[in-house]
């Protein structure tokens, strides 16, 4: 598997042209777009797994891991046939680009209901989704920090900000001289 995934890279790359390597990135490229790099490269990863299966070290690999990279991937495949709007959605397969016949298909579904880039902005939070459960990412942590790190680059800004001259505040008024008040006379016409 370890040696299909290279061959399919170099084969992705172009850097080892021939009819059979032609036609095999032709297969890719309809079935997973622009995916194809992702798939050899995941192809390699499971047979890095099964070796180490064979050499009685297997590895502990969580579910979450498992089920993350594979929401995530085709998800990625869903966003990339979504977001590309350059071309025919079926013509963008025949060119081997977008998410290939699987993006298309889940773009399609979820498009046909919401919209195109409403599916894609789905596809998108699945794909973090699934990126977060694969490597167990604590985003609040990371938002709280990131928040920690403004309010202090605000502080910093705030103090070296120059501050506008200061007013002395104004003496206080003193109370207003009692005046003589005169009822008003009757006027006659």
């Amino acid at each position: 598997m370890i040696a299909a995934a290279i061959l399919s890279l170099l084969a992705l790359l172009g850097i080892t042209p021939g009819s059979l390597s032609d036609w095999w990135v032709s297969e890719l490229r309809w079935l997973f777009g622009w995916g194809a790099f992702g798939f050899a490269i995941l192809t390699g990863l499971l047979g890095v797994l099964i070796i180490r299966v064979a050499q009685r070290t297997p590895a502990q690999i969580p579910w979450r891991m498992i089920i993350g990279l594979e929401s995530a991937f085709l998800a990625v495949l869903g966003v990339l046939h979504a977001f590309d709007t350059s071309a025919d959605p079926w013509t963008l397969i025949a060119l081997g680009g977008g998410g290939g016949v699987i993006g298309w298909g889940l773009s399609t579904i979820l498009g046909s209901a919401i919209g195109l880039a409403w599916a894609g902005v789905g596809y998108s939070i699945i794909a973090l989704a699934g990126i977060t459960l694969a490597f167990d990412i604590p985003w609040l942590l990371w938002l709280s920090k990131l928040a920690a790190v403004i309010a202090t680059a605000g502080a910093t800004i705030a103090a070296r900000w120059p501050k506008p001259a200061s007013v002395s505040p104004a003496a206080p008024k003193s109370p207003p001289v009692a005046e003589e008040i005169v009822p008003p006379k009757p006027v006659v016409v």
